[in-house]
């Protein structure tokens, strides 16, 4: 037998029960102040032993063993001491002791093993470091606002950090990020029809989680890409879902989908990757005005969200009506009220905490969803399959806002699908330059089936 502990669901468990005792010492109060009531002090003369039970049965329902006080009490002590067990639990699943045990073991042995020849074991040592280095990360990740409190350098950054602001100022010297993102080489955007489909592209999405595994399979592609897919009714309507893929790599590339991107998209809204993507809904048609949801992982997310905040964009040239962003940093975003954002953020992904708050921007429209499941991995915390898998469990969720947002997005998931996939550049292709890739067209095959699109070497699998 499995049992699968949500230490999220815990903790909101003892929220409520700390605030149940709130509201049981509340009632407590009210009930004793039946006995201070003048009228119970004047009956006092007339029926003075009925009153004295009275008042003896009203000390016992506030202080007595079953009484208010008591309830309230217990359920305090209970409410600490089940935050106390998460607290341990965590710390004892997440430390990374183990991880930095083994590498300590091979230092020690290190020597030994190189004098006498053993060169292989360097490759053991660099391993062990990387995992070691990895859970690290990993268990500091939901951390990551209170060390900015705890030890930002620059008082700037300390001062937004305590007041849960998105980052501005880089946390050392307290340089405006939005500067240094306007000094990274950004180009222009550039979007390059791709002949290549993917295997759903005559498919309207079933749910909200195959949006995400969509974006996936985007993500495997060998180049960076996204989808515009048209849904079209019979009666001449049309919707459109872009599906916007993460961060491909951690160095610098020609295309927008790579660190020096994601940083320009994060900390100065517009960049190569957004203009890609108005690029690529001029190249595929959508009309002025068009219904629009957005569906991103990372960068993508990010990306996603900033197109919804340009009122040139949203408003003008599409009406972005939803945005589902998984693993992004978008606390930091404002995003008008005519669109509904929905931020899906496991806790224990390093990268949702880049925008240095958990607290939506004042005046944003926008609904979080987190959990946290330590995978012990950078990858696997910020994998966008588990993001999909964790939607589908709440398929079936009664949350309202949930199921608001689920009934407002069934008509991105009907009609006639149409899909158009398109290469992106940080710089339009020259002359003498090859629109993209030489790839055959058609569709891909699920992944497992013989040459499955895989990955770049350079890939960072994280994005």
């Amino acid at each position: 037998m499995r049992i699968v502990v949500d230490y999220e669901e815990l903790r909101r468990l003892g929220d409520i029960w700390a605030q149940l005792s709130g509201r049981l010492v509340t009632q407590a109060v009210a009930v004793a102040a039946l006995a201070a009531e003048v009228g119970v002090g004047v009956a006092d003369l007339l029926a003075p032993w009925e009153v004295a039970a009275a008042e003896r049965a009203i000390l016992a329902a506030v202080v007595g063993r079953s009484g208010l006080v008591g309830m309230a009490a217990a359920l305090a002590v209970d409410a600490g001491r089940l935050r106390a067990v998460v607290l341990r639990e965590e710390i004892v699943d997440d430390l990374p002791v183990r991880s930095w045990s083994e590498f300590l073991g091979w230092a020690v042995a290190a020597p030994y093993d190189l004098v006498t020849g053993r060169w292989s074991s360097l490759t053991q040592g660099r391993d062990r470091f990387g995992r070691a280095l990895d859970a690290t990360v990993t268990f500091l990740a939901p951390h990551l606002e209170e060390l900015l409190v705890a030890g930002a350098w620059s008082p700037l950054c300390r001062l937004d950090a305590m007041l849960r602001r998105p980052l501005r100022v880089d946390p050392v010297a307290g340089v405006p990020l939005s500067a240094v993102a306007a000094a990274v080489p950004d180009g222009p955007g550039a979007a390059i029809t791709n002949p290549r489909l993917p295997r759903w592209s005559e498919q309207p999405p079933v749910d909200a989680a195959e949006m995400l595994r969509r974006v996936g399979d985007l993500e495997a592609f060998p180049d960076a890409v996204l989808a515009v897919q048209c849904l079209a009714d019979r009666d001449g309507g049309s919707r459109y879902v872009v599906y916007l893929p993460g961060m491909r790599s951690m160095g610098s590339t020609p295309t927008p989908q790579d660190l020096p991107g994601a940083f320009v998209s994060l900390f100065r809204g517009s960049s190569a990757y957004t203009r890609s993507v108005i690029a690529a809904l001029d190249a595929a048609g959508v009309p002025i005005g068009a219904p629009v949801m957005l569906v991103g992982h990372s960068e993508g997310g990010i990306v996603a969200a900033d197109l919804a905040g340009d009122p040139t964009v949203n408003g003008r040239r599409v009406r972005i009506t939803h945005v589902l962003a998984a693993g992004a940093p978008v606390d930091g975003k404002k995003i008008p009220h005519s669109t509904h954002l929905l931020s899906i953020e496991n806790t224990a992904d390093f990268v949702t905490h880049l925008d240095g708050t958990d607290k939506p921007v004042a005046g944003s429209s926008q609904i979080t969803y987190r959990y946290f499941a330590d995978g012990h991995s950078i990858m696997a915390n910020h994998d966008v399959r588990g993001y999909a898998d964790r939607l589908a469990l709440l398929a079936d969720s009664p949350q309202p806002q949930w199921r608001q947002f689920a009934a407002d997005t069934a008509p991105y998931r009907s009609g006639q699908a149409t899909t158009m996939v398109f290469t992106l550049r940080d710089e339009p292709p020259g002359r003498d330059e090859p629109p993209g890739r030489d790839e055959p067209p058609g569709r891909d095959e699920p992944p497992g089936r013989d040459d499955p699109p895989g990955r770049p070497e350079h890939a960072d699998p994280a994005r």
